[in-house]
This record gives structure tokens, sequence and C-alpha cells, in this order.
């Protein structure tokens, strides 16, 4: 008997990757420093968005994670098609 109730959801990618404050991740991932307000609108933003994690009350994310966020939005910019795992919000 399947339970329809609970499906069985795959973790995502961020869960075993190394996490850092959101900031640093963007920096460490890109070389530039964006303001905090600018990557937590990349974490709520509807559609495709940062994945990201909070602990302790504090938004951590990974290098990772910042570099498939810039490759769903420079794909959906550049009209090519995006994976649905990759515009779903996780956060």
């Amino acid at each position: 008997m399947s339970n329809t109730l609970f499906p069985v959801v795959q973790p995502p990618q961020i869960q075993s990757e190394k996490l850092l404050p959101l900031c640093l991740a963007v920096y460490e991932a890109t070389g530039t420093k964006p303001a905090l307000s600018t990557v937590l609108r990349w974490v709520n933003r509807p559609g495709i968005c940062l994945e990201s994690r909070i602990l302790g009350g504090r938004r951590l994310t990974s290098t990772e994670a910042v570099l498939r966020f810039m490759e769903a939005t420079t794909n959906a910019r550049d009209g090519k098609r995006v994976p649905k795992s990759q515009s779903e919000d996780v956060a």
C-alpha cells in the first residue's frame, strides 16, 4: 500500500554541501560582494530561487547552490528550458 499523504521527496543537493553565510557563499562563487538585501531577494523570489537553509536564525547557502542559481537564471534569461527542480522554492 503506497502512502499518498506523505510522498517521498528527494532531498535537495544543498543538504550535502558546505553551508556558508549568504554573502560569503556568493563571494566565494563569483568574486563579487552583493548587498545582503540583494541575496535575500534571490532566496525569496518566486520561480527560480537560491537554495538556502536556516540555522540559528541565520540563512545559509553553498557556493554550489549559487552556481546552480546563476546557471538557472542565465538559462531562463536566454530562453532555455529550466529543469523543474531548479525552479522550485526549497528554502
